[in-house]
């Protein structure tokens, strides 16, 4: 009678790798669904976004736009993970080092809308760091 019980189809079934947006497909080693892809890649974009903040191009008429973006891009990755970049000491020193320089040197400038992300970074920084 145990041998006529069949297994589930559900649980039996092995998952496609080729039809999933992660797997290979053959290719390579997939990583599962839900594995971290690590500081390296956080760091990365986080540098990323810091790059954007500068108006040292000033005959560019999109400088203050893409400022003003990239200062709205930090904050968003500040209110979303503030708690957790002095956990890591290569984020924190992204934040101290690189940020702090970029978000100080574009204050002076007066432009409104990077005045107010500016501002607003600030005081983000000023609530997440320790």
């Amino acid at each position: 009678a145990a041998a006529a019980v069949a297994a589930n189809p559900i649980e039996s079934a092995a998952p496609d790798d080729s039809t999933s947006p992660r797997g290979g497909g053959g290719v390579g080693p997939s990583k599962p669904h839900g594995e971290p892809f690590g500081l390296a890649c956080v760091l990365e974009i986080f540098r990323f976004s810091v790059s954007f903040i500068s108006l040292e191009d000033g005959t560019d008429e999109n400088a203050e736009s893409m400022c003003a973006f990239g200062l709205q891009l930090v904050l968003a990755s500040l209110e979303s993970a503030g708690e957790d970049f002095e956990r890591h000491a290569p984020l924190l020193a992204l934040v101290q080092d690189d940020l702090s320089r970029a978000v100080l040197a574009v204050a002076p400038a007066g432009h409104p809308p990077v005045l107010a992300a500016t501002a607003a970074t600030v005081l983000q920084l000023y609530m997440v760091m320790p």
